[in-house]
């Protein structure tokens, strides 16, 4: 059996590993520091060189290097692995060499040309003049790894060729391109050069922005989507602004990556920005985990709200506290930080609840009487209703009720009215507690799936995989089990569970409680999804669902006790 885990903690200690990522003081045997996963000014976060672990006496988190990467990192154990493995020198025996190797040159590749734009960047004076034009500063250079593409067809080509690199591995990063006539050309060319990184700093892509005027060619050029990058993925300047979310609790989302750059120099290092794409959902999953408040700030002009609409309806139906810093018209946050750095301060120190921005928007038409309430049934109620929480939107229903004039009630049985119909029959699968009874539920089966396929792969299993899969089956269902086989990452699975079960007894003492946690986790799931229901039926007045609902909930309850006792 692969013992990954336990040679990449003989490798790595504790304190190397939480070191490199936030400051440690001594304090006796241990060490101290502010905790990286909620905000506080006293340092609770105790890391114990002895154990290999660390606990905070703030949050209550607790554990050791592969679960501190997973939580700073937003990453699950396959990918903490990973990336601890390789910080160890440690190779993963199920992770083919040849393709570890793969990626690692690619990653070289795109590190190589990064630095080869840093320095054709000290030399290209109209890149220099546009930068100090726009109040950049060296620091701010350094820090973001700015760089120039030369005025040349192929300048990064021919480096890279010098260097012994493959025209076809500099196609597969993104760096060159074919033209029609079967020859190679640089994809960037006279442009600044800002790099695009990871959640763990590697570059992955780059977004030109053109130096001279040009109706051929488009102002900014993304990288292709390569096998490292992938726009909806990724979010500018994350990995620099991680640490600072977390510390501050609130991201800052802007339009462009040149917002980011200068909102993060004026101090405002919690902000990141797309990659030339609209919010998905991928990206507000990475942000969520980091912190559930996002403060999005934009123009004030019509097509500025219109853009980022989308990215806060998305947020609010994750449960997400969304904010709007309404910017003065025409202004970004890289103008800002040029011509009155307060005006932005003051902005995102005056942002709004969504809900509250919206009623700004219809208080200042100055309208009345029937002309209200139809302002109100557009603009404001449908996304009181998109608010996870009844008693949230219970909150805003009594202040707008009070602002405007209009019946409370009234106001109320509207937001019902457009909530219910909808999802009288659906659970409401953003529904915060729902949520987080499925993740659960997905995650033992996750690690009993990884179970099951190694010891079907052994040629002596410990356990019976035949019979462990009828128990799964038993509990959660065929359907659920078939799918969670099909979407599943069988290799990384496989060698992840190899590495987190030492021995035969580990191995059998873990899947017992496993099999246990899933049976209370299944549990949990319907008693939620039942509660949902519940809501709406009040909602409707449906006295009879209530009553069989009730009855439902509270045989549930009695199984789970039964269970945990």
């Amino acid at each position: 059996m692969s013992d990954h885990v336990e040679q990449i903690k003989d490798r790595l200690g504790i304190v190397e590993i939480v070191g490199s990522y936030i400051t440690l003081e001594k304090a006796g045997k241990n060490l101290k520091a502010c905790c990286p996963f909620h905000n506080e000014r006293t340092p609770s976060f105790v890391v114990s060189p002895d154990r290999g672990s660390y606990y905070c006496f703030g949050c209550g988190k607790k554990g050791d290097i592969f679960s501190f990467v997973q939580e700073f990192e937003n990453l699950d154990f396959v990918g903490a692995l990973k990336l601890l493995a390789e910080k160890a020198g440690v190779i993963l025996t199920l992770e083919r060499k040849e393709g570890q190797q793969h990626k690692k040159e690619g990653l070289q590749i795109l590190e190589n040309v990064t630095s080869f734009y840093e320095e054709t960047l000290k030399a290209h004076n109209a890149a220099q003049t546009y930068l100090k034009n726009r109040g950049v500063t060296d620091a701010t250079i350094e820090k973001w790894r700015i760089g120039a593409a030369p005025d040349a067809w192929r300048g990064a080509q021919d480096h890279l060729l010098a260097q012994g690199v493959t025209k076809d591995a500099l196609v597969r990063v993104g760096i060159i391109k074919q033209g029609d006539n079967g020859d190679h050309y640089d994809r960037f060319r006279n442009r600044v050069m800002f790099p695009i990184a990871d959640a763990t700093g590697n570059v992955v892509g780059f977004t030109g922005r053109l130096l001279t005027a040009d109706d051929k060619q488009a102002k900014y050029v993304n990288s292709p989507d390569t096998e490292f990058f992938n726009k909806s993925r990724l979010l500018y300047g994350y990995h620099l602004a991680k640490t600072s979310i977390r510390k501050h609790n609130f991201s800052i989302l802007v339009e462009g990556q040149f917002d980011a750059i200068m909102a993060h120099q004026m101090g405002y290092t919690n902000t990141i920005a797309t990659s030339g794409t609209a919010l998905t959902d991928e990206q507000l999953t990475i942000l969520s985990r980091s912190s559930s408040r996002l403060v999005i700030a934009l123009d004030a002009d019509g097509a500025g709200f219109k853009a980022s609409e989308r990215a806060w309806q998305m947020a609010l139906a994750k449960g997400m506290d969304v904010k709007i810093a309404r910017l003065p018209q025409g202004k970004d946050p890289a103008d800002l930080a040029l011509e009155n750095p307060d005006v932005w301060k003051d902005a995102i120190r005056g942002a709004k609840h969504i809900i509250d921005f919206l009623a700004d928007q219809v208080s200042v038409q100055g309208l009345a009487g029937r002309e209200l309430a139809l302002a109100l049934h557009e603009s404001i109620v449908p996304y009181i209703t998109k608010l996870e929480s009844s008693i949230e939107q219970a909150y805003f229903v009594e202040r707008l009720a009070a602002r405007f004039g209009i019946n409370k009630d009234a106001f109320w049985q509207e937001v019902t009215n457009r909530t219910a119909p909808a999802t009288a029959n659906v659970p409401n699968t953003h529904d915060h507690e729902r949520r987080e009874t499925q993740q659960a539920k997905h995650s033992v089966i996750e690690q009993l799936l990884g179970i099951v396929l190694w010891q079907q792969s052994e040629a002596t299993p410990t356990l019976d995989p035949v019979v462990l899969e009828s128990k799964i089956v038993e509990t959660v269902g065929g359907d659920a089990w078939e799918l969670a086989k099909r979407s599943a990452d069988t290799d990384a699975l496989l060698f992840a569970t190899e590495a987190m079960y030492a021995t035969d007894d580990v191995l059998k003492r873990s899947c017992d409680e496993l099999v246990v946690r899933l049976r209370r986790a299944t549990l949990l799931d319907a008693r939620s999804m039942l509660k949902q229901k519940l809501i709406h039926a009040e909602a409707s007045a449906d006295i009879a669902t209530q009553d069989e609902l009730l009855a439902q909930i509270a045989a549930i309850t009695k199984q789970i006790e039964t269970l945990e006792s």
